[in-house]
């Protein structure tokens, strides 16, 4: 289209060149001495080649118009697509957000304990069973750094990570009903919730420690729990 384009525009700008040719030499020999029949003959030629140029402006301008309507068509069409493409892009934005949303897991410190707890009870290590009137001991084995070293077993280690998980299933345990009132944890419960927090934050990457007693899981858990 674009080569119509200037194709049109050069034969128009030859036309043009050559009208005003024959123009100057009739001007020219009007100040000389020349036969009315030369005169006669140039005027002539310009009348014959003055309607090829009027069509040609005519020619000349329809295609503009032309490439004016196919460029809007194409326009309007590249920003529907583009407008879609950016609502896809939002959309798939904000799930992310939803899902690896961090401001939420700082407000709600139970979320990924949760994920945790759902994911192992659904693989048969329910941390929060009690079979037989005990809590279940799949998970209370001993830990390893990633050094290779055993880590030692304290009152905020494996026990402790479950205690943390229990609370967002046992309704009567996640609010103390000591001295704290209910609307705080009592401290156990908050050491167990810190813990679980903490293995999370060593699953996800994010721990500095280089040892710590508390229970590291394997981190395909988490890879599972976020879908990656």
């Amino acid at each position: 289209m674009n080569w119509a384009l200037n194709r049109a525009c050069h034969h128009l700008l030859q036309s043009v060149v050559k009208a005003k040719g024959l123009q100057d030499k009739i001007d020219a020999r009007k100040n000389t001495k020349t036969s009315d029949k030369q005169n006669a003959d140039l005027v002539a030629e310009k009348n014959t080649l003055q309607p090829k140029i009027n069509n040609m402006v005519e020619d000349h301008h329809k295609e503009l118009e032309d490439l004016k309507t196919t460029h809007s068509d194409e326009l309007a069409e590249l920003k529907a697509t583009h407008r879609t493409e950016l609502e896809q892009l939002g959309t798939e934005h904000s799930n992310l957000e939803k899902k690896y949303d961090t401001k939420s897991e700082k407000q709600d410190p139970q979320l990924l304990i949760k994920l945790l707890s759902n994911y192992l009870r659904e693989h048969g290590q329910d941390i929060t069973a009690k079979p037989n009137g005990k809590e279940s001991q799949a998970l209370d084995t001993e830990t390893t750094s990633t050094d290779g070293n055993k880590l030692e077993k304290t009152p905020h280690g494996p026990s402790s990570f479950k205690r943390g998980a229990s609370l967002i299933n046992d309704t009567d345990a996640k609010r103390s009903k000591g001295p704290l009132g209910s609307n705080q944890f009592s401290s156990e419960d908050e050491q167990a919730l810190n813990d679980m927090k903490f293995c999370m934050q060593y699953l996800l990457g994010t721990c500095t420690r280089t040892s710590c007693p508390r229970l590291h899981m394997d981190r395909r858990f988490v890879d599972a729990i976020l879908g990656s």
